[in-house]
């Protein structure tokens, strides 16, 4: 009878040191998991200011023309890129839209 009680404290405690590492465990996937919460928001975040800012630029990285009727407000917005050959193209190019 001794002998079946040794083994079932010594059960008790393996059960009660894997219960502890179980419960260990859960927090830190707890942790994690506001981790990968967190990292989801923000990559959603990035991703919308990543279409906003698609939205103002076209494909050469030109911003679209403000709703401004001027022409000549939207070719001073441009920002100086490389040298004043492409700029006076830029302009011509706005110019005729």
């Amino acid at each position: 009878m001794s002998q079946a009680l040794r083994e079932l404290r010594e059960a008790s405690g393996k059960f009660a040191e894997a219960l502890s590492a179980l419960k260990r465990a859960d927090r830190r996937c707890d942790g994690l998991m506001a981790d990968i919460k967190s990292l989801i928001k923000r990559t959603e975040a990035l991703a919308q200011e990543a279409r906003e800012m698609a939205g103002r630029y076209s494909i050469t990285g030109i911003p679209e023309a403000p709703s401004a009727p001027n022409v000549t407000e939207w070719v001073d917005f441009i920002p100086p890129k490389g040298d004043e050959a492409n700029r006076s193209a830029v302009q011509n190019i706005a110019a005729k839209r």
